[in-house]
């Protein structure tokens, strides 16, 4: 039978001969972003359940949500797994003995794409709700944001389920690339729209801003990601596990930014006395 362990899963360019034993790996680079990320992700989120549980008090229902962040870290879970097995490699220098785990876990990484950017969403137009409550056209905007992430991104989920044909897999990737560019420049715009009608002083507007603005952060990651996802669909076809490296970077580190940032304008209340 056919040794596939000596099998390339992409054939190389010209000249150059597939490397088995000790290839180029710059999965490395997932392994410091991911961990970061992932440690960085979860200490926010504990400093924001301190904050709501422990030294306000005020622990709404959006904090019993965790679904971003089980969804974020299963994410990474996928990719790091990933990455030991091909991703961060040339396609030539990765044999094809693992072509059957590595479909397998790269379905499984679309897949959790949706969700996980879904619910670092969410969490953002929650907590906007939740400080902008008395806006009333702010919360309109708020909840046809959710309405419509909730559709968009639930349909995607099971496009990636079900889709066989690797062009139209190609076509959704471009589409949530575009979709997620467009979303989190409206989504930063909220809190921006609800500070500016609030009767304040001009320096006490820009203290606010200067809060939710650290957003831009997510939005600029929002556009690269759309770039190389775009990048990707062209690049896959020549270096595919090198090409995913790029996308699964982008997405961990938007995914995690995001859901930092859900976190962010809670812990001023760390750093000044609470109320009373």
């Amino acid at each position: 039978g056919v040794d596939l362990s000596k099998i390339p899963i992409g054939k190389p360019p010209p000249g150059v001969t597939p490397n088995f034993v000790d290839p180029e790996d710059k999965a490395y680079q997932y392994y410091i972003v991911g961990g970061i990320g992932t440690t960085l992700m979860v200490i926010f989120v504990l400093l924001r359940f301190h904050v709501r549980f422990v030294k306000t008090r005020t622990g709404w229902w959006d904090d019993g949500m965790l679904d971003y962040l089980i969804f974020s870290a299963a994410y990474t879970g996928v990719i790091m797994r990933l990455c030991k097995i091909a991703i961060g490699r040339h396609a030539w220098d990765v044999s094809a003995i693992i072509a059957s785990e590595f479909k397998t876990l790269a379905k499984t990484s679309a897949i959790l794409t949706a969700p996980a950017i879904y619910f670092t969403k969410l969490a953002l137009l929650l907590l906007y709700m939740k400080l902008f409550t008395q806006n009333r056209l702010v919360n309109n905007l708020i909840w046809a944001a959710i309405v419509v992430c909730t559709i968009y991104y639930t349909a995607v989920m099971f496009l990636y389920i079900f889709l066989k044909a690797v062009s139209a897999q190609y076509t959704l990737t471009e589409s949530v690339a575009a979709f997620g560019v467009v979303s989190d420049v409206y989504i930063i715009c909220l809190p921006l729209l609800a500070i500016s009608r609030l009767n304040l002083t001009r320096k006490k507007k820009w203290a606010l801003l200067a809060v939710f603005l650290t957003g831009a952060v997510a939005v600029v990651m929002s556009f690269v990601g759309c770039a190389y996802r775009f990048h990707f669909v062209e690049d896959s076809k020549r270096d595919n596990t090198r090409a995913l490296l790029r996308v699964y970077l982008v997405n961990t580190v938007e995914v995690d930014i995001g859901v930092i940032c859900a976190c962010l304008p809670l812990l001023a209340k760390l750093i000044r006395p609470t109320s009373r």
